[in-house]
C-alpha cells in the first residue's frame, strides 16, 4: 500500500492525487483483503499497527498538507484531519466486501467521499469568513 501511496503521491494535481489515494486505498484492501484484516485486526496491538501504518500515515499527511496549502485551508488539527480521511477510507473499504458493493464501487464511493469532505474544508476556509476546519 505504501508503494502505491507514493506512486499517488506523484500525480501532479493536487486534487487528483488526492482521489488516487482514496482509490488505492480501497484497491489494496479488495486486492488483499487477508493483510487488510490484519493490518485492521484488533488481536494485533494497537500501538504496532499504528507503527507499521506510520509511512502510510505520514504520505497522506504529507498530501493532506500540500493539498491545504494550495487551496489555502487552514486545517487546525493535521492529525485529526488525517485520522478523519483515514476513517473514511477504512469503512469505505469495508463496504467493499460486501457483494452489492465490491471493489469497483467501493473505489469510486472513497473519492466521492473524499472529495465531498475536501470541499466541505475548502469551504470553511478562513478567506470565505469561516471557521477553520479541524
Amino acid at each position: 500500500m505504501l508503494t502505491e501511496f507514493r506512486q499517488a503521491a506523484q500525480e501532479p494535481d493536487t486534487d487528483r492525487r488526492m482521489m488516487r489515494i482514496a482509490s488505492e486505498y480501497v484497491r489494496f484492501a479488495g486486492e488483499h483483503p487477508h493483510l487488510y484484516q490484519v493490518m485492521n485486526d484488533p488481536v494485533v496491538d494497537a500501538d504496532e499497527r499504528r507503527r507499521v501504518a506510520e509511512p502510510a500515515i505520514d504520505v497522506l499527511k504529507e498530501l493532506l498538507t500540500t493539498w491545504s496549502a494550495a487551496h489555502d485551508v487552514v486545517l487546525a488539527d493535521p492529525d485529526q484531519a488525517c485520522e478523519i480521511l483515514w476513517g473514511t477510507l477504512y469503512g469505505i473499504a469495508s463496504l467493499s466486501y460486501l457483494g452489492n458493493v465490491g471493489n469497483d464501487r467501493a473505489r469510486r464511493l472513497a473519492e466521492q467521499a473524499l472529495r465531498a469532505i475536501l470541499l466541505g474544508w475548502r469551504t470553511e476556509a478562513p478567506a470565505n469568513g469561516r471557521p477553520t476546519s479541524s
